[in-house]
């Protein structure tokens, strides 16, 4: 991956205004900093709600991974032409929320904190697993990917949400004109390791990745649905026998 000196776009005042770095971290992959002082956030005091003067959010954009639509989208609403550099492409992106969210920082010492955020960036640089690793954790109630997110994907999760019973992808789903018949028979992928983590939690054995195991992702989402089933906040799934919930 690439390690090339940091670039910035933004006020000459960066302290009070704010501003954008952002180094190329690859082909078409791209790392920014967004460091806002909390004073200049528009509406209330801003400042004493949070609690801190600065704050600095690391972000990470890979064009490749970005529909076409989206990106279509961030040029004609920055009027960027086809022939556009990549880099101002990506910076349109993370401005319009197409970019995975991987760190962020507050703190009342805006040159200790953009210190701090460029030391963790630079990690990602260098560590190619740990960003993986940071791609691929929640960053949402809905249990969204950084990844996701930068892919302006919701459905993914709203998807497993659904599966685990979780109410707020239920809910969701409803909103989006999903019928309440097929939202409760929500069918997974692979549906055996579902079944068997449902049962397991159902029956209350313990969690089958707290053994070390490998196991399938439907294990996991089967084992919450079913602690969501004996906690009463969800509905046993349709297909499964009833008398298995019991």
């Amino acid at each position: 991956m690439g390690h090339n000196k940091w670039e910035y776009t933004g006020d000459v005042n960066m302290l009070d205004y704010g501003g954008t770095f952002y180094k190329q971290a690859g082909q078409r992959k791209f790392i920014f900093i967004r460091f806002e002082n909390t004073e200049d956030w528009d509406g209330e005091d801003w400042k004493t709600k949070v609690g801190y003067h600065y704050h600095a959010e690391v972000r990470f954009v890979d064009l490749d991974t970005i529909p076409e639509k989206e990106l279509a989208s961030v040029r004609r609403s920055m009027d960027i032409s086809e022939n556009e550099e990549d880099a101002w492409v990506a910076f349109g992106c993370q401005e319009y929320g197409l970019y995975a969210r991987l760190d962020a920082f507050e703190g009342n010492d805006g040159h200790r904190l953009l210190r701090e955020a460029k030391r963790t960036a630079n990690e990602y640089l260098t560590d190619e697993d740990e960003l993986e690793n940071a791609l691929d954790k929640p960053v949402n109630a809905l249990g969204s990917t950084a990844r996701e997110m930068m892919a302006g994907d919701i459905y993914s999760a709203m998807g497993r949400g659904v599966l685990m019973g979780n109410t707020n992808a239920c809910i969701m789903a409803k909103m989006s004109g999903v019928p309440d018949d097929v939202i409760e028979s929500a069918w997974p992928e692979d549906w055996l390791p579902f079944f068997c983590g449902y049962t397991d939690a159902i029956d209350g054995r313990a969690r089958e990745s707290e053994k070390q195991t490998e196991i399938s992702p439907e294990y996991d989402l089967g084992y919450e649905r079913g602690l969501n089933v004996k906690a009463g906040t969800a509905k046993a799934p349709t297909w499964i026998d009833k008398g298995v919930a019991k």
